[in-house]
């Protein structure tokens, strides 16, 4: 379960949990841990507010931010690294004819 800086599972491999940190790290992320089975976890963080959304909800004051609270609450650290990834580019669209 997603929320508004948190994240709570009940049983979820790391392979799983590490695609959903894509967004919240802006890039994306692979699993380099090794770790197998299945894991019980709360994270609680400060999410980043959109721009010119000042006035949104009040977040949590003492929420760290996500790359800070995933390493103290889980004990994760996500490591830049450069990796070949293949893009794929749509140049042009062209609509079907009726026929």
């Amino acid at each position: 379960m997603f929320g508004n800086g948190t994240i709570i599972s009940g049983a979820t491999t790391m392979d799983r949990l590490v695609l959903s940190f894509a967004g919240l790290a802006g890039r994306q992320v692979f699993d380099r841990t090794g770790l197998k089975g299945n894991y019980s976890l709360v994270l609680k963080f400060s999410p980043e507010r959109p721009r010119g959304t000042a006035d949104a909800a009040p977040l949590p004051d003492d929420a760290p931010e996500f790359f800070t609270a995933l390493q103290e609450q889980l004990g994760l650290k996500l490591q830049p690294e450069k990796s070949l990834v293949t893009v794929f580019v749509i140049d042009r669209l062209e609509r079907p004819s009726e026929n």
